[in-house]
């Protein structure tokens, strides 16, 4: 994909006001629409791995164009953007990030919300609305349904590598990028996606050092997960749902979940509709104002 390709008319990126949520034992960034808060549907969007709030800027100046219905809040998940590191020692647990969101809502002063969830946002979106039910009113994901799924027969492996590759993370050996140039092709070298939307992400999710530019992100996330879910656990997880759950695909699939395993996942949700929409994995990115029409429909429906 060259470029973001949800026509030439797409609005330019909103920008939201920076805000932060004071979270048990982390700080958290976020992005919100100072003419909208505690105005509009609470709805609470979560970027994918590696990733910050501002994946959600093209498609938050569509949501709210005009009087808007939403009161979006895109956050940074802990490791990422601007938002704190997990203390010394500590790991980047799925489960944790759940907590997060709840804590978020929790300091926003939502009692009920909606979720919106992207890649790794998405996984952390479903556990949460399996964890927290009663809060959680309805549930948007795209281009994920629930986490990656582990091999049991390798834990074991999988949790040496991990402690082996944390012992070798070094902050002070971060790779110097001489330009943001550089970061987007660093980024899209490992991951398809338009260069608007990788400098978007980019801008928000690097420092300045000196000449050099460098990740803001918590080199920790970039090492072998330690601890992955069953698929039969994420199944019964997601059979736990109670809320309406809007699955959003890109066109031509993408390879990060086998369409066998989405399928089944799909089927395991009490109240569920697939769509797809032409694009990346950056699909939201892409196609903002097609999404946020396919969005707008159903949060708002009663």
């Amino acid at each position: 994909m060259s470029g973001m390709n949800d026509s030439q008319n797409a609005r330019p990126p909103c920008r939201l006001e920076e805000i932060e949520l004071k979270l048990p034992g982390i700080r958290l960034a976020a992005l919100r629409d100072p003419a909208r808060a505690g105005r509009g549907r609470p709805l609470l969007a979560v970027h994918g791995w590696l990733d910050n709030a501002a994946s959600f800027l093209p498609l938050a100046a569509e949501l709210n164009a005009g009087d808007g219905a939403f009161d979006l809040v895109a956050i940074d998940l802990p490791g990422h953007g601007h938002s704190g590191h997990r203390a010394a020692g500590h790991w980047y647990h799925l489960i944790d990030y759940v907590a997060d969101l709840l804590h978020a809502a929790d300091a926003l002063g939502w009692r009920e919300f909606d979720l919106l969830g992207h890649s790794l946002g998405g996984a952390v979106a479903t556990l949460t609305a399996a964890a927290a039910p009663q809060r959680v009113q309805k549930l948007a994901v795209i281009e994920g349904l629930g986490p990656l799924a582990g091999d049991p027969e390798r834990s074991g492996e999988r949790l040496a590598a991990a402690w082996r590759e944390l012992a070798k993370v070094d902050p002070a050996r971060l790779r110097r990028y001489a330009s943001i140039d550089e970061m987007v092709a660093a980024r899209r070298a490992k991951l398809d996606m338009p260069p608007a939307a990788a400098r978007l992400i980019i801008e928000r999710g690097l420092r300045a050092d000196g000449e050099h530019f460098l990740w803001r992100s918590d080199p920790r996330l970039n090492i072998t997960n330690p601890q992955r879910f069953t698929e039969e656990q994420i199944l019964r997880f997601i059979a736990a749902i109670t809320c309406p759950v809007l699955v959003v695909l890109a066109d031509p699939p993408t390879p990060l979940l086998a369409a066998a395993d989405m399928q089944h996942r799909f089927a395991a949700l009490g109240n569920g509709r697939i769509i797809s929409l032409p694009g990346s994995h950056h699909v939201h990115m892409e196609q903002a104002a097609a999404l946020a029409r396919e969005l707008a429909a159903f949060y708002l429906e009663p």
